[in-house]
């Protein structure tokens, strides 16, 4: 397990904690996250984050080698499927977990995506939730299944929202 820890004080900076399994290290990055970053895994040792110049970036905790990608936020991978999507410029874009910086990021097309906020994805990457923002510093949510039409999901409209399979349908 891997997590975001926040500062306790305005001159510090934003901490990547992981789980050994009995207690929680620091791990020292290269690149700096941004305190609004989400984390992704990826696999084996490889995590994805927002960085402080707002880029995507990969790093692998055992070696402490580092990628850094297109500008971008709120990485969400979809590891039955090998698969890692993040927002650029309000889009959804789709990496592969091998080599995901080699070749220029696709846009995912089979959903429809508004502008979007916020994006969590399921493990076989079948089914979306995401907010759109509205007037007044709020979001609305939304969920969809592959093929299907997109439906309103007003319950993360004022919450974080998750998607955890298997897919039921709502």
């Amino acid at each position: 397990c891997v997590a975001l820890g926040l500062p306790s004080d305005v001159g510090q900076q934003p901490a990547l904690w992981m789980w050994n399994g009995s207690s929680w290290t620091t791990i020292a990055p290269q690149i700096m996250p941004d305190i609004s970053s989400r984390l992704a895994w990826l696999d084996g040792s490889k995590i994805v984050y927002e960085s402080v110049e707002r880029k995507l970036t990969i790093l692998d905790i055992s070696s402490g080698n580092t990628e850094v990608g297109p500008s971008g936020c709120c990485p969400a991978a979809a590891a039955g499927i090998r698969e890692w999507y993040a927002i650029a410029g309000g889009r959804v874009l789709r990496f592969p977990f091998e080599k995901s910086f080699a070749t220029q990021a696709a846009t995912v097309d089979e959903f429809n995506f508004g502008k979007v906020t916020t994006l969590r994805v399921t493990g076989d990457g079948n089914v979306f939730t995401w907010t759109e923002p509205k007037w007044g510093y709020r979001s609305k949510g939304y969920f969809q299944e592959r093929g299907k039409q997109r439906k309103r999901f007003q319950l993360i409209d004022d919450a974080i929202g998750a998607v955890l399979g298997p897919f039921d349908g709502f």
